[in-house]
């Protein structure tokens, strides 16, 4: 509760009990008798209560006044001192350099951001706290970023407004249209002042040039090779600093010409019968059609399947006979074995080798390997 209204509490009390003492102490004598005497007493009594009231209550008031002061120099102390810790950290802190043509609100308040700052709404940065703060190297990187964006869109704007190059038109008068077009939108500049400065420049400069009303043949080569476009370089002006020549074409000039047999009147059925005339006129070779390249067809199956059937021989030569192989190619006969202990012998090994060395040889010259019974 602060000082004065305590204070205001404490009189109101003090009043009431100063009226509660003068009743007590006056009881009976207002009825008793009106004398002058007895008023003088009844007034003595309650001066002298009103003076002990008054007494205390100014006893009271420097204590509370002396109390309320303390602490409001005790806060003035306080506030002196978080203003010089302020003002220190606002020494040391440095507001970022905002890029040249952004909005200083775009970037946030440094000062705000540890609370030193005192301009409130006034200030010119930005006090919102969704905004980050960025470092040197960020704002150069933003500017560095945002100024490749507004030369991409240059280019761009100046393409979709030039268009392709017109091989009609002088290519020397359309590059500085080009180039008058960029340097406008980067400068912002009115485009036909621009035009008109790079074309008196342009003059200037071309001025003991002499000109001639002919074509030129790179001109025409890259025309024809379909390399024209705004970076072609001339090799006249790679050589001597410019060329002489018109870079463009007549509208009415050609630049394919067409086959001298060439008949835009000539129906499909004339113009296979020139195919074929042409090709029965081939000496060399066996003439191609359905007949022979079914025959060929034919030959050509045969031949992959006989290489492919070499090819797996030479690998079974390669890797030996395993028992997948004798089963496969009859080599192995049902009973033999049986055969061999009736008659109370067993096959020898030179036999069986005399058997294999066979097959393999028989392998090696293309043949085929049936399986013989051997005699009882």
């Amino acid at each position: 509760m602060p000082p004065k209204k305590q204070l205001d509490v404490s009189k109101k009390a003090l009043q009431k009990e100063a009226k509660q003492t003068i009743e007590d102490a006056t009881f009976g004598l207002k009825n008793k008798n009106k004398s002058k005497k007895v008023q003088q007493q009844i007034q003595a009594v309650q001066k002298q209560v009103q003076n002990k009231v008054d007494t205390v209550i100014k006893n009271a008031l420097p204590s509370k006044l002396q109390q309320s002061q303390a602490d409001i120099l005790k806060k003035q102390k306080e506030d002196e001192k978080r203003l010089q810790q302020l003002q220190m950290l606002r020494s040391t802190l440095k507001q970022p350099p905002v890029p040249e043509g952004e909005n200083p609100k775009n970037y946030p308040c440094i000062l705000h951001q540890y609370g030193c700052c005192d301009k409130a709404e006034k200030c010119k940065y930005s006090h919102g706290e969704k905004v980050e703060i960025m470092t040197p190297q960020q704002i150069l990187e933003e500017k560095m970023r945002k100024e490749q964006e507004k030369l991409d869109k240059a280019k761009d704007y100046v393409s979709e407004d030039m268009g392709k190059l017109d091989i009609y038109r002088e290519m020397r008068d359309q590059i500085i249209e080009y180039r008058a077009k960029q340097k406008s939108f980067k400068n912002g500049k009115d485009y036909d002042e621009v035009l008109s400065e790079m074309l008196a420049d342009f003059q200037d400069r071309t001025r003991t040039h002499n000109y001639s009303d002919l074509i030129c043949k790179n001109f025409i080569q890259a025309c024809r090779e379909n390399v024209i476009g705004f970076g072609w370089n001339c090799a006249h002006e790679k050589q001597q600093g410019y060329c002489q020549y018109r870079h463009c074409i007549p509208i009415d000039f050609v630049l394919f010409e067409k086959p001298e047999d060439f008949d835009e009147d000539l129906d499909n059925e004339q113009f296979e019968e020139e195919i074929e005339r042409k090709r029965n006129a081939i000496t060399q070779g066996t003439p191609v059609n359905e007949e022979t390249f079914a025959v060929w067809k034919q030959k050509r199956v045969q031949q992959q399947l006989e290489e492919a059937e070499k090819a797996e021989a030479e690998k079974e030569l390669k890797i030996g006979f395993t028992g997948k192989i004798i089963f496969a190619k009859g080599m192995f006969r049902a009973g033999a074995e049986g055969d061999g202990e009736e008659q109370g012998g067993e096959i020898e090994g030179g036999e069986m080798d005399q058997f294999f060395s066979g097959y393999k040889k028989k392998i090696a010259e293309g043949g085929e390997v049936e399986a013989e019974a051997e005699g009882e």
